[in-house]
């Protein structure tokens, strides 16, 4: 199975209720302008690694506010409620997300539950420089192996 490199338009087109399919999406170059903020908040069937390149998103998740700055990763964990509210102008990420039938059918399932209560509680880790410029590598090698 390939990656689908997709646009960010592409991409919220594929299911209009945010549930995916078996797949594995990576998604680069996101700006501020593709981003929708509003009061609806979304509880996505996926797995999504979202990798901040520049400037910052404010949201919330599960009701507590966190921000993603400049070289920070996301970790969203499939069933939280998560609603973005802003992001700044100069906003771009890029964005890797795993069904969960993807992560069932290739046996990447959910963590053990000290991890889940860790990245539920803390799903902000701040990138080195080297995991960084390795986070388009490694989207492409899920590429290779499934």
């Amino acid at each position: 199975m390939q990656i689908k490199n997709l646009t960010f338009e592409e991409l919220t087109k594929e299911d209009s209720d945010n549930n995916f399919r078996n797949e594995i999406f990576y998604v680069k170059d996101v700006d501020a302008s593709m981003l929708t903020h509003n009061d609806i908040p979304l509880r996505l069937e996926a797995a999504s690694f979202i990798f901040c390149k520049q400037g910052s998103i404010r949201f919330y998740l599960n009701a507590q506010q966190f921000e993603i700055k400049t070289d920070d990763l996301f970790i969203y964990i499939p069933k939280n409620i998560l609603r973005t509210v802003e992001s700044s102008p100069d906003m771009r990420c890029d964005i890797l997300i795993a069904s969960l039938e993807f992560m069932k059918n290739t046996n990447l399932t959910t963590p053990n539950m000290p991890v889940y209560l860790y990245l539920r509680d803390t799903p902000i880790l701040s990138l080195t420089e080297e995991e960084k410029e390795n986070f388009p590598a490694q989207a492409q090698y899920y590429s290779t192996q499934f």
